[in-house]
């Protein structure tokens, strides 16, 4: 198999299915409302706080895919 293969597959793992953490976050965040993503309890971060990096991190990826092609 590819580099580019193998990282699609890892990548596509990450966010669409169970993978290395046991956990599809699209399955875990599709039906959590927007009140419930930015509330805040005690001194803990928001959901959008602790997955913000998940999307910077998906978006520079794609950024190398496609200076690559």
């Amino acid at each position: 198999m590819s580099i580019s293969k193998d990282l699609t597959t890892h990548l596509r793992a990450i966010f669409f299915e169970a993978n290395w953490t046991s956990v599809c976050l699209k399955e875990q965040l599709q039906d959590i409302s927007c009140v419930e993503i930015n509330k805040k309890v005690n001194d803990l971060n928001t959901i959008l706080a602790l997955t913000k990096p998940i999307g910077y991190y998906k978006a520079r990826v794609l950024e190398v895919f496609n200076d690559i092609n």
